[in-house]
């Protein structure tokens, strides 16, 4: 209601005014809208100490709740336990507390603007922090997030020589049994270095432009079966390789086997046994069987070597080649 002035008229006694009646019922009214927008209608609950300056109110005492104001204004200090309610903007230089009362408050916008080191990721009206994360209680307006160990397990830590985590790592699986799961392929540039490593599959090396090696560095062995059974070993202190079979049998499968030295095919598995090319030096030669000389065959170049030949009933007999081309025989 529009505030109701009397008509005191034009002059005294001049008649033209509001009736005596007329001037009361205005009064009333008057006093009935205060009352109600200050109080119940009957008591006044609530006081404006003062106001000065027309539409700033600069002090308000009491506590109290100014419900609303008719003209643009500002409030530019509420002193003790005064409450302000609202529908319009409340603007501040600043405002202290730890905000825990508030409610439908959101930042910036529509929400709050959530930013990844520096890079807006998105607006947001609530934030929830999900598992591993430990949030502490509103403290003058301050909130600590760190992180915590979800069900016992550990997580990501940064420090200065990397990251690092004390759980296992599942690459490609939902399930890591080990230190580090992958299911899948694993493509390595550069150098890796492997203390223990249980691969279960194949290993493939792949060069882009050239050739592909495995290398074992000098006085490192690779290592095959459960009870090392297989061996091959460098040794640098006298630059000699070594192959190890222990408790086996070492079986070399190829079509055909060749053994060479300084490029040169010394010895050479054929479908029908063995070629030879070169010389070749025995203590002892046992042969099962029929041997067949194509060429010139030197056994012995004096009397105390010979071939050995045995009897049907075992007796040993050496048998010598004289000067002459006798043969001669000596039993030994």
């Amino acid at each position: 209601m529009a505030r109701q002035g009397i008509n005191t008229g034009s002059s005294p006694d001049a008649g033209d005014g509001d009736a005596l009646l007329t001037g009361a019922i205005k009064i009333n009214s008057n006093f009935d809208e205060i009352y109600t927008a200050l109080g119940d209608g009957t008591n006044i609950t609530n006081s404006i100490g003062f106001a000065v300056t027309a539409g700033i109110a600069t002090y308000a005492t009491t506590a109290g709740i100014a419900t609303y104001a008719t003209t643009a204004g500002i409030a530019s200090a509420l002193i003790s336990t005064a409450s302000v309610n609202t529908t319009g903007i409340i603007t501040a230089s600043s405002f202290v507390g730890d905000g825990s009362g508030l409610t439908g408050v959101v930042g910036s916008g529509s929400g709050v603007v959530i930013k990844d080191d520096g890079s807006t990721v998105g607006t947001a009206g609530t934030i929830d922090f999900g598992n591993n994360l430990s949030v502490s209680a509103i403290s003058a307006g301050i909130v600590t997030i760190t992180a915590s160990g979800g069900g016992g397990e550990s997580y990501w830590i940064s420090t200065a020589a990397g990251i690092h985590t004390l759980s296992n790592v599942g690459i490609g699986t939902t399930n890591p049994t080990s230190a580090l799961t992958v299911q899948g392929d694993v493509s390595v540039s550069g150098v890796s270095t492997l203390t223990t490593t249980d691969i279960t599959g194949h290993v493939s090396l792949k060069a882009t432009g050239g050739s592909s090696s495995l290398y074992v560095l000098d006085d490192n062995s690779v290592t095959f079966g459960n009870g090392n059974d297989l061996t091959i070993f460098h040794n640098s202190s006298d630059s000699i390789s070594r192959i190890r079979e222990d408790g086996g049998t070492l079986r070399i499968d190829a079509n055909p086997i060749e053994l060479q030295h300084s490029g040169n095919t010394k010895l050479q598995t054929l479908g029908a046994g063995v070629t030879v090319t070169g010389t070749t030096f025995t203590d002892q030669l046992v042969v099962s069987g029929v041997s067949t000389f194509t060429s010139n065959t030197r056994v012995g170049v004096d009397t105390s070597v010979g071939v050995i030949l045995t009897s049907p009933n075992n007796t040993q007999y050496q048998l010598f080649v004289e000067d002459d081309g006798t043969l001669k025989t000596v039993a030994v």
